[in-house]
């Protein structure tokens, strides 16, 4: 024997928890007040804040120390770029297949087969 039990759900509340009222949301409001600013910017350096007037005054009288010049980059020949770790061979190697794809899509596209079925029927025929 086999009990069934069915259970009645009415559509608007089903799959949905049941809701709380909530009260009315009093009206929000934010006052901002502005003031005048500052109009001399400022500099941060070397961990101190300076005006800028400050900061080219404590500049011209060497308080602040000057930066010291870049040192020159290295010159790179066509032999280091070139070398087997160079970027030369990687970057050319790269726009090699880049043609090759593009040259293949062109192939497939200009007689219907797809490369694999061109490249069966004729496999000598790309070093011709």
């Amino acid at each position: 024997m086999q009990l069934s039990k069915t259970v009645s759900i009415s559509s608007r509340s089903a799959g949905r928890p049941a809701t709380v009222a909530r009260p009315a949301l009093r009206a929000r409001s934010v006052v901002v007040r502005a003031a005048e600013e500052n109009k001399e910017s400022t500099v941060f350096y070397g961990g101190k804040t300076y005006t800028e007037s400050e900061f080219n005054v404590a500049k011209s009288n060497g308080t602040i120390p000057q930066a010291p010049p870049a040192e020159p980059k290295p010159q790179v020949g066509f032999g280091d770029v070139m070398a087997f770790s160079g970027i030369g061979p990687e970057t050319i190697n790269g726009r090699l297949a880049m043609l090759g794809f593009v040259a293949a899509v062109s192939a497939e596209l200009s007689s219907g087969e797809p490369v694999l079925t061109q490249w069966a029927q004729e496999p000598f025929l790309i070093f011709a």
